[in-house]
């Protein structure tokens, strides 16, 4: 068992290392729920950009090559903003970045821009 795992790491690590290689891809500035990779990547960081219009803006990132979200899939990352706050808010993550194992999509509540920064 244990022998499994450690290939299961090493699998992991070389991965990374090569996606580690290329260049983060900004996604240009949405507007609205969108998949943003449909196979497998990483994450890099989330640039949003708030303005006070009346409600909560969320931004939220799932491990998912269509959209779909719930059970099954994996919420990768979150960014709220009040609704009385206009500013920008740069989130970036940790090299290598975050395993999207099936893909990387984008669900927003109330209007927010947003740019996803991935591999």
């Amino acid at each position: 068992m244990a022998l499994r795992v450690e290939e299961y790491k090493t699998k992991m690590a070389d991965d990374a290392q090569a996606l580690g290689r290329l260049p983060w891809i900004p996604s240009g500035w949405l507007v609205a729920s969108d998949v943003i990779k449909a196979e497998p990547g990483l994450l890099g960081g989330i640039l949003v950009r708030a303005e006070d219009n009346g409600g909560d803006q969320i931004v939220q990132v799932w491990d998912s090559p269509d959209g779909t979200t719930g059970a099954g899939y994996v919420e990768l990352a979150r960014v709220y903003c009040s609704a009385t706050d206009e500013l920008m808010i740069w989130v970036p993550f940790p090299l290598p970045g975050i395993e999207a194992k099936l893909g990387i999509s984008v669900v927003i509540t109330n209007e927010v821009e947003y740019e996803i920064y991935y591999r």
